[in-house]
């Protein structure tokens, strides 16, 4: 049996490493794609609850509401995910110098 996958999500340069592996995995393993999206999927959900969460900070809670939108990405489209995470973090960039 294969080891459970496992998400790394403290921050974003983790969450993409991780979504990296998981496209990688994903493409290589089709026996393990089911249990790739369910980890996505309850990571996800996690992130969703956090996000809305009064008692997490503001900053935080806009973290993880991005994370959310990198793992619906994921879910939608592995093979996508790296191109439109390059293209989004060149996004975050430009906003953040504005």
């Amino acid at each position: 049996m294969a080891p459970q996958p496992h998400l790394h999500w403290k921050n974003l340069d983790e969450l993409e490493s991780s979504l990296r592996e998981f496209q990688r995995m994903y493409a290589a393993d089709p026996a393990q794609r089911r249990a790739l999206r369910e980890k996505v999927i309850e990571t996800k959900d996690r992130a969703r609850f956090a996000s809305h969460n009064p008692k997490v900070a503001p900053d935080k809670r806009a973290q993880k509401a991005e994370m959310v939108r990198w793992m619906l990405v994921w879910l939608d489209d592995p093979e996508l995910f790296p191109t439109w995470v390059s293209l989004r973090r060149q996004s975050i960039a430009r906003e953040e110098r504005s």
